[in-house]
């Protein structure tokens, strides 16, 4: 008799990666909040028509003014899950937030991530605690994180040169070339795939002009 084949069912094709998105940028954008949120509602339904049935993830550090904007129009847009980056531990960190209103929004987003992912402490003592340089560094090791994994960067600003060390141009230039200071590189968690199928790409909204900007990084 005849061998019988066995039926062979039809191979599901792979799962595409996620596409990180990610976000630096200002923290008020005066009256026009709402105009600046259209563009990056624009600029996301253009990212999920280039990238049809693509799973999709946002990083935000969840500051208040463009962290939270982009976060929460991704998920309305793209259904994106989303991944908190914190600068430091939370209560240190709300010391920034202007209003108890606002420290309740960011709670609520950062009980609503996917994943929750803390700087280490780069300085000895407690000095990170107030208004200081060591501050300021623990703020850039999260835009060095943003940096490192984005494969497209929504920057917020005005495009001015940044105000502080790991301000948002220092963000923007540390994606734009691919590497980050090296003292910021303690995370062993790594998003992005050396092998990503994804063009890195900038997408930079200045809040003033209101003007758009899309830039290939070359990496």
């Amino acid at each position: 008799m005849p061998l019988k084949h066995a039926s062979r069912r039809k191979a599901k094709p792979p799962a595409k990666p996620e596409l990180i998105l990610a976000v630096t940028g200002h923290r008020d954008f005066g009256r026009r909040g709402k105009k600046v949120a259209a563009l990056i509602r624009a600029e996301l339904d253009r990212v999920a028509r280039a990238h049809a049935n693509t799973p999709f993830v946002v990083v935000s550090a969840l500051a208040e003014g463009a962290d939270r904007v982009v976060a929460r129009l991704a998920r309305d847009v793209l259904d994106a899950r989303l991944v908190a980056v914190l600068p430091m531990p939370e209560d240190a960190y709300e010391m920034d937030f202007a209003t108890a209103a606002s420290r309740r929004e960011f709670r609520a987003l950062l009980k609503s991530a996917d994943m929750v992912i803390k700087a280490p402490i780069l300085s000895k003592g407690r000095k990170w605690r107030a208004y200081t340089e060591e501050r300021n560094h623990q703020y850039a090791w999260g835009g060095a994180f943003v940096a490192k994994n984005a494969d497209v960067l929504f920057a917020i600003w005005d495009g001015e040169p940044a105000r502080g060390t790991g301000g948002t141009a220092h963000v923007v230039d540390w994606f734009l070339a691919g590497r980050t200071p090296r003292r910021y590189a303690m995370s062993r968690v790594r998003m992005r795939p050396k092998a990503s199928p994804y063009r890195a790409k900038l997408i930079h909204i200045n809040p003033k002009t209101l003007s758009v900007r899309r830039r290939r990084a070359p990496r």
